[in-house]
């Protein structure tokens, strides 16, 4: 994905986001919709958006317990695993 965001100020570009994520015990893949980017649970259909803070990217989310929760770069392997057979790909 070659899609540059604004965001408060600054563009992200997609490509210097991790693809894949862990946020607490779940795990997420990056997707963007109509030019809003965020990450996305397959195995239970929810998602959060994210912000950068210290080079680090944390979860943004109504849901509070999950708010403020660092977002850790995994593999897409350990993605696959963790969604099952709610992974698409």
């Amino acid at each position: 994905m070659s899609i540059l965001l604004r965001r408060r100020n600054q563009t992200i570009s997609l490509d210097n986001l991790p693809k894949y994520v862990r946020l607490r015990n779940s795990c997420l893949r990056l997707t963007e919709s109509e030019g809003r980017a965020g990450y996305w649970r397959d195995g239970g259909a929810w998602g959060c958006g994210f912000r950068i803070e210290n080079g680090k990217l944390y979860c943004t989310s109504n849901m509070d317990h999950l708010n403020g929760s660092e977002l850790i770069p995994i593999s897409k392997e350990e993605w696959k695993t963790c969604n099952g057979e709610y992974a698409p790909i």
